[in-house]
């Protein structure tokens, strides 16, 4: 693959929508087809996905998730210090059968490159909906090792880490 393109990572493509605040104006990087924006950020070490769907279905978890898996196989996240994951998942209003079940599933796995991460995941929802949220990242903590925080603003978790508007050629250097 020539170096001026960026590797190919499960489900992305040039995003057709465009990033919502805090991300406005960071560079399109990835789309994560029909469910949410990503962007890789170098240093410090960051992955983030900001969802654009009111629906959360197994089908865009899956898609998440391999988009994450494929990204592992990278020098980004093999080398070096861990990344932080960031998901902005405010867009979300509701879930379907199986999405929780999904999301848990894929995480638990055997070799789940990712464990021991630290991450973030911004929700809007109301207090049944932040209690479930909260169980769901409490097993993902035992179960992975991870530190996995539910937030209401990503821009807190920007700021705690300065994380910087990626440049735009930051999915090209990823190894």
């Amino acid at each position: 693959m020539p170096a001026s393109e960026p590797p190919r990572l499960a489900g992305s493509r040039v995003p057709a929508r465009g990033p919502r605040p805090p991300f406005v104006d960071w560079p399109r990087q990835f789309e994560l087809r029909g469910v949410a924006l990503a962007w890789v950020c170098l240093r410090p070490k960051a992955i983030v996905t900001q969802t654009f769907v009111e629906l959360a279905e197994a089908q865009g978890v899956n898609r998440i998730q391999d988009w994450l898996d494929d990204l592992a196989d990278t020098r980004f996240v093999a080398e070096g210090a861990r990344p932080v994951i960031l998901h902005d998942f405010r867009s979300v209003r509701r879930a379907a059968a199986g999405v929780r079940e999904t999301w848990l599933e894929r995480s638990r796995r055997q070799g789940n490159p990712f464990q021991g991460t630290t991450g973030y995941c911004a929700l809007t929802l109301g207090a049944v909906g932040r209690m479930m949220a909260n169980t769901v990242a409490l097993a993902l903590q035992l179960s992975t090792h991870s530190n996995i925080t539910i937030i209401q603003d990503p821009a807190s978790v920007l700021l705690k880490y300065r994380i910087p508007r990626p440049p735009a050629d930051a999915c090209r250097q990823l190894g």
